[in-house]
């Protein structure tokens, strides 16, 4: 019967019932009229590691001894029917010696079934009986306790040696082995170890008498076979002893007489409350008769097992806790000093330059040393937000923001980032983006760019000059339909080991110390990158070789939106335009091609000056349009483009195409009448424009992508500040002077709800500090919706504050806000977003 439906059955005795009961024996047990066991106690003083817990919904006769079971169930069954009879016996338990039974019919209510009682008989009072089971083995009082006084001092002496010795788990064991079997005289004494998962044992130590073969190798991972019960006994029972192995039948018993076991008995040892393993001794001379003051002593021994192993496991649990701890310490050690060092660079560059600039009177020295202090600035708030996300990210505060963005679009926005980086070390760097996409991507787009920014940012650090970096997408279709984006950043850099590659992600680590010295950062990057791909539930690893490189690798699961729609445009037919790519890298002709047959495009490759030209001369339709690299070996750009002029026919339009800015070639070009320009890293949405505007008959002499940042003028216009630092309302009215807008400042809230209320027509946008004396951002921007003035609901007003987490921008949402703009203030966002307000 299941545990629980036999304690359904059983209704709980009054407690003066039970502890009448209780007190009278060693063992009650309940059971219904199928003898499973419904309810059990055990005495305080029954010397066994039997936990009662264990017995509770197996049959009763589980607890019983094999050979007592016909006779007590017998005697159970005979008091079914007549409820006024008792089951009274005296059985022999070669496990735990000679036992008073005695079963009575139990009714309560409902219920019925039978109260069983168990007690323990002495061999003191019971003298003749056991020598009559024992025979000649039979001990008199006085050899007993003349043996249990000698086993007293082996226990107390190996609880000693325990209790002080400071050597390790293995040495105790063999000395704990060795000193009781010799004690007891057996053959091998050993402790095995459970395996509960597999439902095996195996032999742990082993100690074995002079001639006697070791069953170590042997006795590995023996399963607890369905047809014996020794799995049950052993966590249901204080012990399990075998007189004689050649007078049972069972896989078990076989193993043992293989073994050379003639006798043995296994005691449980029991650690935090579950199976641990168990202590066996074992006799092969021929049969043994076990004692209670055996059992007693391997009880006593086993009990002080259990004790060092928890002993033992908790002082390697504090080890290990000590020695994270102490990793963890030295971690943030190595790092606060990192961060001494990152901190104190850009800003003695700040300091430094700035010194430099009071005193110079060259106005391009001056320029020369704020752009220095602009890079250094920037360093520096970079830093900050490293420390800053991964605070966020650790206490469970960053949340994703899925929503639709062109992903083509943010791979500029990034590259723009890190070209003046990649150009500053003559960098070859190459896009090679999955072209079958025409759709908004759906996932968290500012969380994406920082995690790719961070990984190229990374490529171009460690990349010498002159190397290569290439940036990989592709969407992968998995079987349940879910789309992943995959994203390679590969560089020929230096390479990283194979042992620290894993430790690169987790924080404060870099490959090895002198990376920050030579390379600089702080550590926290990829560890950043990983805790966001595992939100965004993906994926994120590195392969390497040392001196060849490495590619970081990340994918994650995506959606697709609507499809990307460009402005309307008409378009020409293109389906009988050629082109032709001149390049000496294969992996960019490949992909040139790859984007451009993608449009529906006829596209031929050259790999060098002398092979365009070849192909141009054979070719027996002209191209319309020839695309070819700048820097080339042999015959370079400039050269191939001049003789493909002289050989093609007037209407085929030659584009240049390079890393290097348009004015570095401009003069050359024109000399030559080269007057388009293309940039590279190539994008298929910049390629596909370029070919439309050429084939459509556009006059636009220059496809660079660079373009020229729009100029604002706001005369007229009045914007009301509310900022309480003063050097934050300078900087402010320098940036915004250009435009002609006014500008009113408050040093709080009150002050600039004060002044909105008695002039609000004054008023075209709010800029709201957020954190102010006196009255806050939120505060100030509730009161002004609230306060019933002109224009009071619409009027937009601007977050601007150095809070700039998503759950601030939320926050300030929440109050009343039209838009958020983080500090320090990025001048293109400021102007845009003030520019979108009118």
């Amino acid at each position: 019967m299941h545990k629980t439906a036999a304690i359904k059955e059983f209704k709980e005795l009054p407690d003066y019932q039970l502890a009448i009961i209780e007190a009278a024996c060693d063992w009650v047990f309940i059971t219904n009229k199928a003898f499973d066991i419904c309810y059990v106690h055990k005495c305080q003083s029954a010397l066994d590691e039997i936990l009662p817990s264990n017995l509770v919904g197996l049959p009763f006769e589980n607890f019983l001894p094999t050979d007592a079971r016909p006779e007590i169930l017998q005697l159970l069954r005979a008091n079914c029917r007549d409820r006024k009879k008792t089951a009274e016996s005296v059985y022999a338990d070669p496990l735990t010696g000679l036992h008073q039974f005695k079963g009575v019919p139990y009714q309560v209510e409902t219920f019925t079934g039978f109260c069983i009682t168990i007690r323990q008989i002495s061999a003191h009072d019971l003298g003749s009986i056991r020598k009559e089971l024992y025979g000649d083995s039979y001990r008199t009082i006085d050899q007993h306790a003349s043996i249990q006084l000698a086993q007293q001092k082996l226990i107390a002496g190996l609880s000693s040696v325990f209790a002080k010795s400071t050597d390790s788990l293995d040495e105790l064991f063999a000395y704990a082995l060795k000193e009781l079997g010799s004690f007891m005289k057996v053959d091998r004494c050993s402790v095995f170890r459970h395996d509960l998962e597999n439902r095996t044992y195996s032999v742990l130590y082993e100690w074995c008498q002079e001639g006697v073969t070791s069953t170590k190798p042997l006795l590995q991972n023996i399963p607890y076979n369905d047809d014996d019960e020794g799995f049950i006994q052993l966590t249901t029972r204080p012990y399990i002893a075998v007189d004689d192995t050649f007078a049972y039948s069972g896989e078990a018993y076989r193993i043992q007489r293989e073994s050379g076991v003639h006798a043995f008995a296994d005691l449980p040892i029991i650690c935090h409350g579950t199976f641990w393993g168990f202590l066996g001794v074992d006799y092969g001379s021929g049969p043994h008769y076990w004692t209670d003051s055996e059992f007693h002593m391997l009880q006593t021994i086993g009990s002080v097992m259990s004790a060092t192993i928890e002993k033992n496991s908790a002082k390697k649990d504090l080890e290990e806790a000590i020695k994270e701890a102490e990793q963890a310490n030295q971690a943030k050690t190595d790092f606060l000093s990192r961060m001494s060092h990152e901190i104190r660079t850009p800003m003695n560059a700040i300091i430094g330059m700035t010194e430099i600039a009071k005193t110079a009177a060259d106005p391009g020295r001056v320029k020369y040393c704020l752009a220095k202090i602009g890079q250094a600035s920037n360093q520096l708030l970079g830093l900050i937000n490293d420390i800053l996300d991964l605070s966020k990210i650790e206490s469970g505060k960053m949340e994703l923001v899925l929503a639709p963005f062109d992903f083509e679009k943010m791979l500029k926005r990034i590259y723009t980032v890190i070209q003046p980086r990649v150009d500053e070390k003559h960098l070859e760097f190459t896009f090679h983006l999955d072209v079958s996409c025409d759709r908004y991507l759906i996932s968290d787009e500012l969380h994406l760019n920082q995690v790719i920014t961070n990984l190229l940012s990374n490529a171009v650090k460690f990349t010498p000059e002159e190397g290569r970096i290439t940036l990989h997408t592709s969407f992968i279709q998995r079987d349940n339909q879910a789309t992943l984006l995959r994203v390679e950043v590969k560089d020929t850099g230096i390479g990283i080991d194979s042992s620290e590659q894993e430790r690169l992600f987790q924080p404060f680590e870099q490959a090895d110390g002198s990376t920050t010295r030579q390379f600089g950062g702080t550590g926290l990057g990829l560890s950043i990158c990983r805790k966001i791909i595992d939100l965004m539930e993906g994926n994120i690893w590195v392969e390497s070789t040392i001196g060849e490189g490495s590619c970081f690798i990340f994918e994650i699961p995506i959606a697709f939106g609507d499809v990307n729609v460009v402005e309307p445009m008409e378009l020409p037919d293109l389906k009988n335009t050629r082109i032709l790519v001149v390049d000496d890298s294969y992996d960019v002709l490949e992909y040139c091609q790859q984007i451009i047959t993608g449009f529906k495009i006829h596209c031929d490759t050259a790999s060098s000056g002398k092979e365009a030209i070849a192909v141009v001369e054979t070719s027996d339709t002209p191209y319309n349009i020839v695309f070819i690299d700048w820097k080339m070996p042999g015959m370079d750009g400039l050269q191939t483009a001049k003789e493909i002029q002289r050989i093609a026919p007037p209407e085929t339009i030659v584009i240049m195409i390079s890393v290097a800015d348009w004015s570095d070639m401009k003069t050359q070009a024109n000399e030559i009448g080269i007057t388009r320009y293309l940039a590279k890293p190539l994008l298929p949405s910049s390629l596909f424009n370029t070919i439309v505007e050429l084939t459509r008959g556009s006059e636009t002499k220059s496809t660079n992508n660079n373009k020229t940042k729009p100029s604002y003028h706001w005369q007229g216009k009045t914007i009301l500040m509310a900022e309480d630092i003063d050097i934050n309302q300078e900087i402010i009215r320098v940036l915004l002077n250009p435009t002609e807008i006014a500008i009113d400042c408050a040093s709080n809230g009150a002050e600039a709800l004060e002044m909105y209320c008695q002039n609000p027509d004054r008023y075209d946008v709010v800029l709201m500090d957020i954190q102010m004396p006196v009255m806050d951002g939120y505060e100030a921007t509730r009161q002004i919706r609230e306060s019933g003035k002109l224009r009071a609901k619409t009027i937009p007003i601007l977050a601007m504050t150095a809070n700039a987490f998503s759950e601030d921008v939320k926050r300030s949402l929440e109050a009343g806000m039209n838009d958020h703009i983080s500090k320090p203030i990025n001048v293109d966002e400021l102007l845009q977003k003030i520019d979108n307000c009118f």
